[in-house]
């Protein structure tokens, strides 16, 4: 099983390295990094199996945007810069919390 997860890493490499801006191959990059060790490090073979699902997902979806996809790569874009998925998360969550601390504080008489 884990000669397959590496296998799968391996060709997620390549496929990163293809991708044409700096920034996509490095977020990409350390993104299949984070995934990939978290594949490894799941001990459920139930929650394994998911993630790695999601995992080839990923990889099916780098193979398409770099076979000229104009979906795929859109979407890809929307992954690195925050439109979709984590990232955006992450930073909604902060720009939340400087709304918060920025909004003035009204009050009622």
């Amino acid at each position: 099983m884990t000669k397959h997860i590496f296998s799968l890493y391996r060709s997620y490499l390549r496929q990163i390295r293809s991708l044409p801006h700096i920034y996509l191959r490095h977020f990409f990059r350390l993104k299949g990094a984070d995934d990939f060790q978290s594949v490894l490090k799941t001990k459920s073979a139930e929650l394994r199996k998911k993630k790695l699902k999601r995992v080839s997902g990923d990889l099916r979806r780098l193979q398409a945007a770099n076979g000229g996809n104009c979906a795929a790569f859109d979407r890809v874009l929307d992954t690195a810069y925050g439109r979709i998925g984590r990232l955006r998360w992450e930073l909604m969550e902060v720009w939340a919390l400087n709304l918060l601390f920025t909004s003035p504080v009204y009050q009622v008489r």
